[in-house]
């Protein structure tokens, strides 16, 4: 069943929702462009800036509490635990 939703006044205008995005954007540019600026001279280190990873080039290390891989666990009586959710297939 297909849910619908109802725009409000302010989305049906398009413009004001356009201009909201283009600030977001403006405000994160020019806040990271200051901040990193403030780090290259070595000040204002306790607020942390954005940072661009070359992936696959640079990794971020994984935490130690990451729990994003699959692995097929085991009863006690050594039989698969399975619940066929197909993860295992994509592994």
């Amino acid at each position: 069943m297909k849910r619908v939703e109802q725009m409000g006044f302010w989305e049906r205008l398009y413009f004001p929702e356009v201009v909201r995005g283009l600030w977001v954007t403006g405000y994160r540019f020019w806040r990271n462009l200051i901040v990193h600026t403030l780090h290259l001279f070595g000040l204002a280190k306790h607020i942390r800036a954005a940072i661009t990873v070359q992936y696959p080039d640079e990794r971020l290390p994984y935490p130690e509490t990451f729990r994003g891989r699959h692995r097929l666990t085991l009863h006690d009586d050594g039989s698969v635990k399975c619940t066929a959710c197909f993860l295992c297939a994509t592994a």
